[in-house]
Parts: C-alpha cells; sequence; structure tokens
C-alpha cells in the first residue's frame, strides 16, 4: 500500500510481474485467492505490521517460485488447501501440484513422472541492525515528524539478528535524536562490541546502509555460517516432513534464501543441496532461489 501511494512504480513492477506470471501458472484463480485468504488474509487482521510484513514476504516467495518454475517448462499448478481437523487448524501439506516437463530434473535418484509436488521454504535474512534502526525511525517518525527531515546512513559489519539490546539502544539513540535534531556523522557503540557509524543526512529517505569493503575492511562473510545453517536445516526438516504426506511422485522443495548483503555464495547452494538429499533419503529435490530468482545450479 506504501508503494503505491508513493506511485514507486519500479518496485511495483517488481512485485506485478511475478503476479502476472502466477496467475497464468495456477489451474484455477479461484483455488490461489482461496489460499491467500488462508495464508493472509486472517494474519492481516491479527499481526503486527512487522510480523504480517514477513509473512507476506513468504508468500510472495511462493509466487515468484511458481512463476520462475512455468517460465522453465512447469505448468498447470494447483494450489493444495490442507483439510482442516479442528476451528482453526489444518492438516500438514505441500503448497502445490504440479505437471513437470520431462526434462526438467536429472536427479539419479529420481524416476520422473509427469505430477510433482512442491513445497516452498522462505528462508529470510535476520532482522538485523539496519532492520532495527529502521523499524525504529519509522514508529518515531510518526508521532515525531520533525525526525523525517532526515536520512540516516548506516555503516557496520554486523549481519546477525539484533539482540534485545542492541535494539534498545537503537531506540535510545533515536529518541535523544528527535529531541535534539541536527545534521553530523557519530559513532553509535552498541552491546556485544558493535560499532555502528551513523551520518545523519538532512533529506528526506529513512535509513539505508552502506559499507566500505576491501582494503582496510573486512570482505566477509558477515552473517555466521552455523547460525544459516541451523535455521536451513530446520526449515528443510520441516518442508521435507509436508512432502511426506505426497503420494510416490516427484517431490520438490524450493528454498528461497534472503541473507543480509544479498550475496548466495556458491558452496551454500551446494550444501543446502546436499543436506536435502541427506534428510529425505534422497526422495527430495531441492531447486534454488535468491531473493525470489530462480538459481541455475
Amino acid at each position: 500500500m506504501r508503494l503505491l501511494e508513493e506511485e514507486n512504480e519500479q518496485i511495483l513492477a517488481l512485485w506485478e510481474k511475478p503476479c502476472g506470471l502466477y496467475l497464468h501458472a495456477v489451474k484455477s484463480a479461484s483455488d490461489a485467492v482461496a489460499k491467500v485468504e488462508l495464508e493472509l488474509t486472517g494474519a492481516a487482521h491479527t499481526l503486527s505490521q512487522t510480523v504480517f510484513d514477513a509473512r507476506l514476504g513468504d508468500f510472495f516467495a511462493e509466487i515468484a517460485v511458481v512463476a520462475g518454475l512455468f517460465n522453465r517448462g512447469f505448468h498447470d499448478f494447483v494450489p493444495l488447501i490442507p483439510p482442516q481437523i479442528k476451528k482453526g487448524k489444518t492438516l500438514s501439506a505441500p503448497d502445490y501440484r504440479c505437471t513437470v516437463p520431462l526434462a526438467a530434473l536429472e536427479s539419479e535418484n529420481f524416476t520422473v513422472g509427469d505430477i510433482a509436488y512442491l513445497e516452498v521454504k522462505n528462508l529470510r535474512a535476520p532482522v538485523g541492525i539496519t532492520d532495527a534502526f529502521a523499524q525504529a525511525y519509522t514508529r518515531l517518525s510518526s508521532v515525531n515528524p520533525d525526525l523525517r527531515r532526515f536520512r540516516f546512513s548506516l555503516g557496520h559489519y554486523w549481519d546477525n539478528t539484533a539482540s534485545d539490546e542492541q535494539i534498545e539502544a537503537i531506540n535510545n539513540f533515536l529518541i535523544e535524536f528527535s529531541e535534539r535534531p541536527v545534521a553530523k556523522r557519530m559513532r553509535l557503540s552498541l552491546p556485544e562490541g558493535v560499532e555502528v557509524e551513523v551520518q545523519a543526512i538532512e533529506e528526506p529517505g529513512g535509513v539505508s546502509m552502506m559499507r566500505a569493503i576491501g582494503g582496510d575492511h573486512p570482505w566477509g562473510p558477515f552473517t555466521k555460517d552455523e547460525r544459516f545453517f541451523s535455521k536451513a536445516t530446520s526449515k528443510i526438516q520441516q518442508g521435507i516432513g509436508q512432502l511426506s504426506s505426497c503420494p510416490s511422485s516427484t517431490r520438490i522443495l524450493a528454498l528461497n534464501i534472503q541473507t543480509p548483503d544479498a550475496v548466495f555464495p556458491a558452496d551454500y547452494g551446494i550444501r543446502l543441496q546436499k543436506i536435502v538429499r541427506h534428510e529425505s533419503n534422497g526422495t527430495v529435490e531441492c531447486i534454488l532461489f535468491s531473493f525470489n530468482h530462480y538459481i541455475d545450479t
């Protein structure tokens, strides 16, 4: 809704294109609408804006995966609506059934048929320091409009989940700044030894991050591998469990990976596919996306 209000046509186009392909890919638009209602309508009434935005991102990952596979010959997607066993509770099931082109999958462990079951898992980037700063800025600027006169450019090398103590320090910093706003460059020391260079620029624009890399600055990675793969393995296990209820057929787990620095190393993809093979005993095919775009492996 904010994008519509701002008439941000470039960003809106990034949403519209996969949505258009999604509608071509599904056999029944009414089934797609029913899935949207199940996934999002109730959540829009009950969840906070931050939590709902994350939920919306998860569902948009489904749309992007279906659109990406449709571009590669997969077709006749059927959104699967899990049957309810009690009011408000549903059985576990994959997201879609679809028809697979015979040449689409080449795993030695599969006898490729024409029907596949698809489960999509969205591995969200951690809610880090920049996110916490942006959320605090949005909240405080609604009660202190003077804050909107400033754009904050952040520089830091910490891409992990912001702790409660770090979030509190960020909130206190912005509250103090909103009481005496002035354009300047400053250094913010956060708990856990994280240093953040903050530049307040007198122009509208919200919060962004600028990070120098190379020379005296580290190249990364800035995300801790053990945390990423622990989270990924948990998501993979969930997805395989949802696919296990399907008839004997091709089973596909699509992982959409989001990293804080928007980088997806090739060895991440290889390792994720190995985890899927191991956890499923070779019964599930893994397809990778990064920020809603298909990765050709």
